[in-house]
């Protein structure tokens, strides 16, 4: 399949802090392109001063002074996907620009980092296994950074489905950690064949080695099933989460989504949502020093607690509501402006239901509905600038949980709710004012260049998605190319385009459950094929015999001042589909006015006949498209 996925960049926001992250390691050194010519696992072994193994071995070589920088190009990947035979070492600091791309484990854990660092950038991984620790991801003893990405579909037998840290510092921005497991059960979605294992999920030499490490950090040397999204442990481990979600994770003991042990957490603007536990912590177990800010914890499942606390942990302008198990468990050391729904960790602030509605997006995420209690209600000294969508939030009056309440910004989801929503503020007022004046971003500034989006808003958000994202099986048994979702609040209309020779662009519309198919006007800039988007929901490229042999019909518009010729002789045709009726045909180079489009075909009338042209075989005079 074409289809690439993607998380979109962050880099305008976060450059600052990609630079205090890795710039202790000096400056950028080498830039490694993955193409037809160099494999990853070479542009790996060359940045780690290693020698290359043929085949695919002409790589630049890496350089030991500075961060070596790995791009993804699509000429090294099958249909945007790169399947890999084996886990990848990570020695050296070391960044991966992923475009949009995926990294398929096949079964296989995909990165273990032991030195130096490794920063991901928009990159999905998947498919990932262990039989020790971290089924996408083990870092020991160095340092994670995760922009952007998707870790998904991966499992370990012991600790870390997805992501795995001892003795390191990992920062995670703008992920999504989804649908990963811990446990003697777990697995990655493809077939995987391992040595032997002892009865705890090991092999005795991996047991030893683990062990030795847990033994120099204070840690507990029986070997567990904790954290199913990520687990983290050691004095000296800290994470950082930023606008990201953790969901339906599993652990076969604590900390469905997160588990903490002894390491230094802060999670801000971040959705944990939908984790399952066996023990403690449906969606976060700590037994560390952590921080939650703006931080939603709802609809996860544990014997005790969608957060449950053994440690210390602060917890401000958060949500916990709907948890199987109860919302809390355990003595918070802060708890201020947060709702806990059953008042459960000896709250006295708002309980009761937070009138939630789930906003579609990567990640997810839960927005306050129009009469939620918690708009406008969170602790003000604990206001954070923006929420998990990177909408200003109202520094002296911010609603509690990671996404801030706009009017207008969530209208899809209200239609869907079957709840009102108010008509989108014209501008003007002091609030809307303010908002102006602050430095804004969107995730449509930064997708990949195979992508354009033109003419949004700053409310507006973007990510592009793989089929399992489309998740219409019309469009996905139909060949999708590419695909992208709109999400947020679409203010005014916008032009989406993506770099491929022909096809047209469809919309799922957000607005409809399921989701209707909308063929768009479709025009063709040089090489790109683009639409006008006016609402929520995913754009998606089409083949042109999706259109032409009348599986969807093409919209078409009115033309002006529109002349084609004829470059060989053609049917004409009763509609806009090569499957409908031959009226008759046209002569080769006949001039004629066309006075409607179809994405790919042009009306004309020829004598006493009315039809259409294909627009292969035709040349073009005036303001055709």
């Amino acid at each position: 399949m074409n289809i690439r996925n993607s998380s979109n960049s962050f880099c305008r926001i976060l450059g600052c802090l990609l630079a205090l992250a890795l710039g202790a390691a000096g400056a950028l050194a080498a830039d490694i392109t993955v193409d037809a010519d160099c494999s990853l696992a070479n542009a790996l072994r060359a940045a780690n001063g290693q020698a290359m193994a043929a085949p695919r071995d002409s790589c630049e070589a890496g350089d030991s002074d500075g961060i070596d920088t790995i791009t993804l190009e699509l000429a090294g990947t099958v249909d945007g996907s790169i399947a890999l035979d084996g886990s990848l070492s990570v020695t050296s600091p070391i960044a991966i620009e992923g475009r949009g791309y995926t990294l398929n484990g096949n079964g296989h854990q995909l990165f273990n980092v032991s030195a130096g660092s490794l920063s991901l950038s928009n990159i999905t991984l998947t498919n990932g296994y262990s039989a020790e620790n971290g089924g996408a991801i083990s870092v020991i003893g160095a340092e994670l950074q995760l922009y952007n990405s998707v870790v998904r579909n991966s499992g370990a037998r012991g600790w870390g489905g997805g992501i795995y840290v001892l003795n390191s510092d990992a920062l995670i921005i703008g992920s999504a950690i989804h649908d990963n497991s811990a446990g003697p059960d777990a697995h990655s979605s493809v077939a995987h064949s391992h040595s032997a294992l002892d009865d705890e999920g090991l092999s005795a030499q991996s047991a030893e080695e683990h062990d030795e490490y847990h033994a120099q950090s204070d840690l507990p040397t029986i070997f567990g099933h904790s954290g199913g999204g990520l687990y983290i442990a050691g004095q000296s481990s800290s994470l950082t989460v930023r606008q990201s979600g953790f969901s339906n994770n599993r652990s076969a003991e604590d900390g469905g989504g997160i588990s903490i042990y002894n390491a230094s957490v802060t999670i801000e603007n971040s959705t944990i949502s939908d984790n399952h536990a066996a023990g403690r912590g449906g969606g976060i177990y700590n037994e560390g020093s952590t921080v939650l800010r703006h931080v939603t914890v709802v609809n996860n499942w544990a014997a005790a607690g969608g957060i449950a606390d053994s440690g210390s942990l602060q917890l401000y302008n958060s949500i916990a509501s709907g948890n199987s198990g109860g919302d809390c468990d355990g003595a918070l050391n802060a708890n201020l402006g947060n709702l806990i729904a059953d008042g459960s960790c000896n709250h006295d602030g708002l309980t009761g239901e937070p009138a939630l509605l789930l906003l579609a997006g990567a990640p997810s995420y839960y927005a306050p509905a129009e009469n939620s209690a918690v708009i406008d209600a969170g602790a003000a000294d604990f206001c954070s600038e923006t929420d998990q969508r990177n909408i200003l939030r109202s520094p002296g009056a911010c609603d509690i949980g990671a996404a801030e309440y706009q009017a207008g910004a969530f209208e899809f989801q209200r239609q869907s709710a079957q709840a009102s929503a108010p008509a989108p503020s014209s501008g003007g007022d002091d609030a809307n004012d303010s908002a102006a004046e602050a430095p804004r971003t969107s995730l449509c500034e930064t997708l990949p260049g195979h992508v354009l989006v033109k003419d949004f808003t700053y409310s507006t958000q973007c990510k592009l998605v793989d089929y399992a994202g489309v998740g219409n099986a019309l469009l996905v048994n139909s060949g999708a190319i590419h695909a992208v979702d709109i999400f947020g609040w679409v203010a005014t209309p916008m032009t989406v385009c993506f770099l491929h020779e022909e096809g047209g662009i469809v919309l799922l519309d957000a607005a409809t459950m399921p989701r209707n198919i909308v063929p768009l006007r479709t025009w063709t800039e040089n090489a790109w094929q683009c639409a006008t988007v006016d609402r929520t929901g995913t754009a998606v490229l089409m083949p042109t015999d999706f259109f032409t042999s009348g599986g969807i019909p093409e919209p078409y518009w009115d033309l002006e001042n529109c002349q084609v010729r004829t470059l060989e002789i053609l049917n004409l045709r009763s509609a806009p589909s090569a499957n409908s009726d031959i009226l008759g045909n046209v002569l080769f180079d006949v001039r004629l006015p066309a006075d409607q489009r179809a994405t790919h075909f042009y009306r004309v009338q020829y004598y006493d006949l009315v039809g259409w042209l294909s627009q292969d075989y035709l040349a073009f005079e005036g303001d055709c498209i």
